[in-house]
């Protein structure tokens, strides 16, 4: 077992070579006249007549507006004003590959997947942005619904202190529940581990692999102390990544590793004599 040596400043501190991991989004932009994202105003996702790519403020490309006349169905009628779910599909829709005539394509002529059976619109609170594959819930923090696997909680705001971040993750010594979210705070010492918690021993001492608001501490004996994976110590070695909980889809998984559509970096630390170290409650 590989160790890594933690000095302890004082009977609240370690000092820890690379502290928390701070994840974030890489989030994809999406281009071409076609792209876009299904609201409830208009029961489609804004279609596209241009070439450019606009940007909303969570990087996520839009296409341009819907016409009136410009749409061919593949009865050769033009298209006589906003397309519905009921209106003819384009001669190519379904065959994978996002045609001029299209909003969507994923594969399929089925409603209620995301994309509608005609490919002329996107349901609400999906995305579609590859052609051939099926559409996906999406939702934005703070919008009071809980859609994609990054979101812990959404309570319609962008607050920090309640419980729920404006990140929409779970607060320290929180759990929240429901769409929107409502949050209590949690009881470390019960042995019931819930919200932020990452461990229960049933007891709030610190500094037994435990600490007191119920986060893992590192495992120490007589040859030092190695950092284990959701204590908030990124050990670089064996870890791709440690932001201090054990949560899939935030970034860093439940094993300490960089999800898929993320990417980490370590978060700044507190200071003493120009080491990062530690507060252990």
């Amino acid at each position: 077992m590989q160790h890594r040596s933690f000095h302890i400043i004082s009977s609240i501190f370690y000092i820890a070579p690379t502290l928390l991991s701070a994840c974030g989004e890489s989030v994809p932009q999406f281009e071409g006249s076609n792209a876009g994202i299904g609201s409830k105003e208009n029961g489609a996702a804004s279609g596209g007549s241009g070439n450019e790519t606009n940007t909303d403020s969570d990087g996520l490309g839009l296409g341009g507006s819907f016409g009136t006349g410009s749409g061919t169905p593949s009865s050769g009628s033009p298209l006589l004003g906003p397309p519905t779910q009921d209106s003819p599909a384009p001669a190519g829709c379904g065959n994978e590959t996002l045609d001029e005539n299209e909003v969507c394509d994923d594969g399929n002529q089925l409603n209620n997947d995301g994309c509608w059976g005609n490919c002329l619109g996107i349901d609400p609170d999906y995305i579609c942005p590859t052609p051939g594959e099926l559409c996906s819930p999406f939702s934005i923090c703070g919008d009071s619904k809980i859609l994609r696997p990054g979101e812990q909680c959404d309570d319609g705001n962008s607050l920090n202190g309640d419980g729920c971040s404006e990140n929409c993750q779970f607060e320290l010594g929180y759990v929240c529940s429901g769409s929107p979210s409502a949050c209590v705070e949690t009881v470390c010492g019960n042995l019931v581990r819930e919200g932020s918690e990452t461990c229960e021993d049933g007891n709030d001492r610190p500094l037994d692999g435990c600490s007191a608001t119920c986060q893992k501490e590192p495992t120490c004996d007589s040859n030092g102390c190695s950092p284990r994976c959701g204590d908030g110590i990124w050990d670089q070695v064996s870890e791709g990544c440690d932001d201090g909980n054990a949560n899939n889809g935030d970034g860093c998984s439940k094993d300490c590793q960089i999800e898929l559509g993320y990417s980490c970096e370590a978060a700044p630390c507190e200071e003493i004599n120009g080491q990062c170290v530690l507060r252990v409650p």
